[in-house]
């Protein structure tokens, strides 16, 4: 890695910090939560897109570029709407990110590849969890499981469908 790339990804992460700070000191108050909320998603994004360009794999960046944009204009979270409520579901996001970017920083791939593994196993389970959230509350006839819409839904489902039919698995499945 660059110094030019380190330098970028500890000012993204300078910044979680800084946001980290001020989500914890607002309490519960939500509506205070919501902007430095919506900055912190903006952060993360530019940090991990930070992380793709400096491994300069073009195709893992394209992909996963196209990935978020979908996933944010489908989904304003990947989780469960409690969580962010919890200071402790924000320290922990950003000490996940400190862990990644002391292991990069300090040129250890063996560190790196395992913080970067606990932080997508940690995506991957909260963004499970709120799959099933929105379904139990589809099931219950709430207006929040319109996040999705069924247009979409049937979208996800064909591609698993294919994906099936190829002989692939769903990561839960295995």
């Amino acid at each position: 890695i660059t110094d030019a790339s380190l330098s970028e990804l500890e000012g993204h992460l300078k910044e979680l910090n800084h946001l980290c700070e001020v989500i914890c000191s607002v309490g519960d108050n939500e509506e205070a939560r919501l902007a430095p909320m919506r900055d912190w998603m903006c952060v993360d994004l530019n940090f991990h897109m930070a992380l793709l360009r400096a491994a300069r794999n073009q195709s893992v960046i394209r992909a996963l570029s196209e990935a978020n944009v979908l996933t944010r204009m489908f989904s304003y979270r990947t989780d469960l709407p409690t969580v962010w409520r919890d200071s402790k579901f924000i320290v922990a996001n950003y000490t996940v990110h400190s862990k990644l970017f002391e292991a990069i920083q300090q040129h250890d791939a063996k560190a790196a590849k395992r913080a970067m593994a606990i932080h997508m196993k940690r995506a991957e389970k909260n963004t499970l969890a709120r799959f099933d959230w929105l379904e139990q509350e589809r099931l219950a006839g709430s207006q929040r499981s319109n996040e999705f819409p069924d247009s979409l839904r049937q979208q996800v489902l064909e591609i698993e469908r294919r994906n099936i039919n190829r002989g692939e698995t769903r990561p839960d499945s295995a």
